[in-house]
């Protein structure tokens, strides 16, 4: 038995209009040879593909990537280690990458024509492994920016986490398995954090402290709190 991933597409009613299989996707797609990966042998081969982030390509941003079109879809395929976006169209996968990061999570358009990586197990010094935000060139597939390489950056985060580029350009993210969240400007200064207070009951555990996710809301996105 398999896990299967799909894109499910509602209107705004909620009523599903389309379903596009992950693993069809890239199966019929010049890119179908990622689909053979080390895991795929290994004890999660059944949870071959594991989804964790989906975004759409708006309109308003289709401009500063002219090499897809609006309504692409872009995904995080953690167990593969690659990012794809995919053409709803056709169904199929028309660019996917790997090999810059492991595991990653939160793959996002950026206005720049960029893409921006929660990257969780990419990074390794020795024989200890770090997580880095990479900022990538789809084009060239080149890093831009990064967070998290320089020995005063760094930190683990296995599993999870999420991120946010923000209007005046830093970046917002999670540090989950430490209750921490984090903004950071283009420098790489922490320019503000947050941490949960330790719990202990009714068992301390890592997961008790944990932040999966993060946001934030302008003024304007949350007129009932006026």
């Amino acid at each position: 038995p398999m896990l299967a991933s799909f894109i499910i597409i509602l209107s705004p009613e909620g009523k599903e209009l389309e379903k596009i299989p992950l693993l069809e996707a890239f199966r019929d797609s010049p890119y179908a040879l990622l689909l053979y990966h080390p895991k795929a042998e290994g004890k999660e081969r059944w949870d071959h593909l594991h989804a964790n982030t989906v975004t759409v390509l708006e309109p308003e941003m289709a401009t500063h990537f002219p090499m897809f079109k609006p309504g692409f879809i872009m995904v995080s395929v953690r167990n593969m280690n690659t990012i794809a976006v995919i053409d709803p169209g056709t169904r199929k996968v028309v660019w996917a990458y790997n090999g810059l990061w492991v595991a990653q999570h939160a793959a996002t358009f950026l206005e720049n024509g960029h893409i921006l990586v929660y990257d969780n197990q990419g990074h390794s010094v020795g024989s200890d492994t770090f997580t880095r935000i990479l900022e990538i060139d789809p084009k060239t597939l080149a890093v831009t920016w990064s967070y998290g390489t320089r020995k005063d950056q760094r930190f683990f985060s296995a599993v999870h986490g999420r991120l946010q580029r923000l209007p005046n350009g830093n970046t917002l993210f999670t540090d989950p398995a430490h209750g921490r969240i984090c903004e950071i400007d283009a420098e790489g200064t922490v320019a503000w954090e947050y941490r949960l207070p330790d719990i202990t009951v009714p068992v301390k555990r890592p997961e008790n402290n944990a932040i999966y996710s993060i946001r934030r809301y302008t003024k304007e996105e949350l007129p009932f709190l006026r």
